[in-house]
């Protein structure tokens, strides 16, 4: 008799942790699409794009100074075990840095990593509206925000 109520209470929290999963990746659907920098200084563009991929998030960052390529950065947001992950691989770091998602909600998520030397937390927040977004990157000490435009 109690193997019945058993299964009935796996399903049923089977079925809750997959509505949870749905429920982050949709969250995170906001940030899909090409993004230009508003306030970088003269001379340069700086762009992000980000594409929904097999259930994760991967994009690309970066700066043109005239026709140069200045920086680039591959970036992705993916599920490890039961967390979510900011991925970032740029040139002066050997791999790819992780920051794990401590907050999220309908456009925003903070990631974290109190290893790293700088960034140690990344913030995304869509503004109002849905077609400007702000990132925050810093530490204990400080921290530089980046104003973007959805251009796609």
């Amino acid at each position: 008799m109690k193997r019945p109520l058993y299964f009935a209470h796996f399903i049923l929290t089977l079925l809750m942790h997959l509505e949870t999963m749905q429920a982050q990746e949709f969250s995170l659907e906001w940030l899909a699409g090409t993004w230009q920098r508003i306030d970088e200084k003269p001379g340069r563009l700086s762009f992000e794009k980000w594409e929904l991929n097999a259930g994760k998030l991967t994009g690309m960052g970066w700066t043109m100074t005239g026709q140069d390529t200045s920086f680039v950065e591959i970036l992705a947001l993916l599920p490890v075990d039961n967390d979510w992950f900011y991925e970032a691989t740029v040139a002066h770091n050997e791999g790819a840095v992780r920051f794990k998602i401590e907050e999220q909600s309908e456009g925003y998520f903070m990631a974290e990593n109190k290893q790293h030397d700088f960034p140690r937390f990344i913030r995304y927040q869509l503004v109002p509206g849905g077609s400007e977004m702000k990132v925050t990157i810093g530490d204990d000490q400080r921290s530089i925000d980046f104003k973007f435009v959805k251009i796609e």
